[in-house]
């Protein structure tokens, strides 16, 4: 009897205890029935779920591809619903329904008329207010090479001879935007009378008069170049004059202007050739080919090579205001002017000597050739010459 009590006693406590797990784990509901756990709506399978429409809004749109310069027209630029993530901060907002004139044109698209884009704008990009301009407007933001010249310089046009003329020009041409150069200026030096400011040597004309009998007054007039006099042997004097009537200038080269920067080689586009996208020193387009039909067998005709772009004949270059000036009187003087090329990222300043020929003498230790008695002929049918001939 107390045996069966025990069992039934240890059975309500096991159905005590298997209730309040239920209820903890929550499978079991305030009614006491089995609660299955809630699961998300997939809707009905097989059937597509609607996909969110994004947030739109419209804004000016380029439809074509505009240069920098262009005038704004009808055909240029239109509204176009555009995702409001997506928009730019500067996008010029607007609606196909606000048309005031009721011309068919939207209002915003009608400012825009006449204006002037500050920059380029590919198709179907957003224009943005700060890129477009009154007509006049242009003028206040200046050039695009502005934008190229270092703090503290100034920009400088220099001209380059042709290839034909100098093909060490610009180093042989390999200078490019970008490039730090050094420029060395040779210049030929005369003597100078002070007074009239010309070449020596002066002319003299001495006037000699002369009475005749008759009583009348002629002359005449000695004209000859001054010299230097010379006491020579029996208490004679001599006026010494030069043998050449021009005089040698005496050549002198030396590192002037350092550490210039290449903004650009060659010329920038005109106002009208910029606005048309054109580049003065881009190659020139390579004359079609027209196709005719041959023989059989024949080889068909290849197309012509294209042309090499124009060769540049000036070079901009940003330098201080001081050296501008440098600059500008060795082109005045018509100075001889080459650039060194320098390495990449070297910006030192050095310190140089002027050559001269009495620097190269005394430097290099050239022996200036006495003066003998006897000398070397030029060689004649008989010497050295004919060693050298053909057979």
């Amino acid at each position: 009897m107390r045996r069966g009590l025990l069992i039934i006693l240890v059975g309500i406590l096991l159905l005590v205890v298997t209730v309040v797990a239920a209820f903890g784990l929550g499978l079991i509901g305030g009614n006491g029935v089995g609660v299955t756990p809630a699961l998300p709506d997939t809707g009905t399978p097989g059937k597509p779920q609607p996909t969110p429409v994004p947030l739109t809004r419209q804004i000016v749109i380029a439809v074509q591809d505009i240069p920098r310069g262009f005038e704004l027209t009808w055909d240029a630029v239109e509204l176009e619903e555009y995702p409001v993530d997506l928009i730019p901060e500067d996008a010029i907002p607007g609606s196909r329904e606000e048309d005031q004139d009721g011309n068919g044109i939207p209002d915003v698209i009608e400012d825009m008329f006449g204006r002037r884009l500050r920059v380029s704008v590919r198709r179907f990009d957003p224009i943005l207010s700060t890129m477009v301009t009154d007509p006049f407007g242009l003028s206040g933001k200046g050039s695009d090479a502005a934008l190229d010249v270092p703090a503290g310089r100034v920009l400088v046009a220099f001209p380059l001879p042709s290839s034909e003329e100098n093909p060490t020009t610009a180093v042989a041409y390999a200078l490019r935007p970008g490039d730090h150069v050094d420029m060395m200026i040779s210049l030929s030096l005369v003597d100078l009378d002070s007074e009239f400011h010309t070449k020596l040597p002066n002319t003299n004309i001495v006037l000699n008069q002369l009475v005749p009998e008759e009583g009348g007054a002629s002359g005449s007039i000695i004209e000859f170049t001054t010299g230097r006099v010379e006491n020579g042997p029996l208490g004679l004097v001599f006026n010494v004059v030069p043998s050449e009537f021009q005089q040698r200038p005496r050549p002198v080269t030396q590192l002037t202007v350092q550490d210039m920067v290449v903004v650009r080689v060659g010329r920038y586009p005109t106002y009208p050739e910029e606005i048309r996208g054109i580049d003065p020193q881009a190659p020139p387009t390579p004359t079609p080919v027209p196709e005719t039909g041959g023989a059989a067998g024949e080889q068909p005709q290849q197309e012509a090579p294209p042309p090499p772009p124009p060769e540049p004949k000036v070079v901009v270059l940003a330098v201080t205001p001081q050296d501008a000036l440098v600059l500008s009187f060795a082109q005045r003087v018509n100075a001889n002017v080459d650039f060194a090329l320098r390495a990449v990222g070297d910006q030192a300043l050095f310190q140089t000597n002027a050559v001269t020929l009495q620097y190269l003498i005394e430097t290099y230790n050239i022996s200036v050739p006495p003066k003998l008695e006897f000398g070397i002929d030029s060689p004649t049918d008989l010497g050295v010459e004919s060693l050298f001939r053909a057979p």
